[in-house]
């Protein structure tokens, strides 16, 4: 398993001004800050980290656990209304029975994904 993400971006600030906000949706907070890295946790572990110091990393798709139908419409709204691109609006996927999802690119070319297991969703 994964203990945590971390992504190299062009701007730490501007990152943070558009993450920040958008995390919330999902309920993450900021545990740590520093002139180089902001640490976000759920659930009080750290699960994604943005650094500066080396070159952008390069374009990454990244899904984030999410908790409810509501939180993904949310975190897309709110990755719009903070300049992000759409990348696939929020709704069920035909890959898995429960798989209710949004995409974005974010302002560094990744690609975040707010993801909701729905227990109640199944295939027709």
């Amino acid at each position: 398993m994964i203990e945590h993400i971390g992504i190299y971006v062009n701007n730490l600030a501007q990152s943070d001004a558009f993450y920040h906000p958008l995390f919330e949706t999902l309920r993450w907070k900021v545990v740590l800050q520093t002139s180089h890295c902001v640490t976000y946790e759920k659930d009080g572990k750290p699960c994604f980290e943005i650094y500066v110091g080396k070159k952008k990393s390069s374009s990454l798709h990244i899904a984030l656990a999410s908790s409810s139908q509501e939180s993904v419409d949310n975190f897309y709204k709110k990755a719009l209304s903070l300049g992000a691109q759409g990348n696939g609006l929020p709704g069920y996927r035909d890959y898995f029975p429960s798989y209710y999802a949004a995409f974005i690119i974010d302002p560094n070319g990744h690609n975040p994904e707010a993801l909701f297991w729905d227990s109640v969703k199944t295939l027709p």
